[in-house]
């Protein structure tokens, strides 16, 4: 199943790691929730709404290479707009 990823970042707006975010289903209820890769980078345990069943996101240091690319894209972005 594809993941659909949706953004919203202005000049003044949310840097692109938190603008970022993307569905997980609990493995126990299937809940849908979305989680920004900064917040996954920060802390990968997640507890659902739905049943408070907690489970942790494994991986293998993807998110966490996709965050500190996204901040470096941050800085891109800045670079380009302070220009």
């Amino acid at each position: 199943m594809p993941i659909k990823i949706s953004t919203t970042v202005t000049k003044t707006g949310p840097r692109f790691a938190d603008a970022i975010s993307f569905p997980i289903k609990c493995p126990k209820c299937g809940h849908e929730t979305k989680q920004s890769i900064a917040g996954l980078k920060d802390d990968p345990l997640l507890v659902c709404s739905s049943c408070s069943e907690t489970f942790k996101i494994e991986s293998g240091g993807t998110v966490r290479g996709v965050a500190d690319d996204l901040d470096k894209l941050d800085r891109a972005w800045d670079n380009l707009i302070k220009g």
